[in-house]
């Protein structure tokens, strides 16, 4: 089957080359082997495996809050491996926004001055236009309300907005999470979910996050799966393949996977017989992503699975 790519060009965001991290208490010890990855303008990236695989040490990495590692950490094209301690911190001020597990808001300020706490940092702007644009960023999250409030008056999910607020101030590159949702329930862990999803949308922004929830994770654009320090079989985003991985069991993901490996060697009425012993709501799910996919068209249409 023939592919047709769009000749839309794609801006790289953040690329790393062999990236490989060692520990030395007591012993030298390797936690993280070989990455290689790209995040790429408007891409909604996860990262996911079991807990000690190395996730949260890559993000450090990545957020360049970790500098003791080996190999190629590039943020907008620029190579950060030999950059000083003062221009890491003005980089991760001015292009990545911090979005963790717990909230991180200081408890002295308001909703407002926590917002503004890395634009006055920056200090790219003079403190009334910093003022304004965070007041913009509370009003896009429905948090004008809450300016004046202090984080011991807000709720959790409250809280967690006024942290991506402050996250996008600067107007960064890309916004990294570390398990943004992991003390939410689901009413709020899917309301940050769709915020994220907006700032795609929207502003075409970069995000790549760190979670053990597979919901989540399912419905970002791209998971990456990390095993004993490696990334393992990376996930295109052709269809955002990860969606079936998390709920469809391995024998039929690893199936489908082959499938799509190797498009060209088969037609679609072996897609069709994989699609039919699957349920339903898989079926339409893999049409939806078809149909949403910004990345490969077909030339072949899916009224057959319709």
């Amino acid at each position: 089957m023939k592919l047709l790519e769009e000749s839309k060009m794609v801006n790289t965001v953040l690329e790393t080359k062999n990236i490989n991290k060692y520990f030395y208490d007591p012993v030298k010890f390797k936690v993280l082997s070989d990455i290689n990855m790209s995040i790429n303008e408007g891409e909604f990236v996860s990262i996911v495996g079991k807990s000690g695989c190395g996730k949260s040490t890559l993000l450090y990495i990545l957020s360049t809050m970790d500098t003791d590692y080996e190999g190629e950490l590039r943020i907008n094209g620029d190579d950060l491996s030999k950059k000083t301690d003062a221009n890491l911190a003005k980089i991760r001020n001015q292009h990545i926004g911090f979005v963790f597990q717990f909230h991180y808001l200081l408890s002295e300020y308001n909703v407002l001055r926590n917002v503004m706490i890395p634009g006055i940092k920056l200090a790219k702007y003079s403190l009334k236009e910093i003022e304004h644009r965070a007041m913009e960023q509370l009003r896009k999250l429905d948090m004008t309300d809450q300016a004046l409030k202090y984080p011991n008056q807000l709720s959790g999910g409250q809280k967690q907005r006024v942290a991506i607020a402050r996250a996008l101030i600067n107007d960064p590159l890309i916004i990294m999470g570390d398990e943004p949702t992991g003390n939410l329930d689901k009413k709020n862990s899917d309301l940050v979910f769709d915020i994220f999803n907006n700032l795609v949308k929207e502003r075409n922004q970069a995000l790549l996050i760190v979670t053990h929830d597979s919901d989540f994770a399912a419905r970002t654009q791209r998971t990456i799966e990390m095993a004993d320090g490696k990334i393992v079989d990376p996930s295109t985003p052709l269809f955002g393949i990860d969606i079936f991985i998390f709920k469809i069991d391995k024998i039929k993901a690893k199936i489908f996977l082959d499938l799509v490996n190797s498009w060209e060697q088969y037609d679609w009425g072996v897609v069709d017989n994989f699609l039919i012993s699957v349920a339903d709501n898989m079926k339409l799910e893999f049409i939806n992503l078809y149909k949403t996919s910004n990345i490969i068209k077909f030339e072949n249409d899916f009224s057959s699975f319709n």
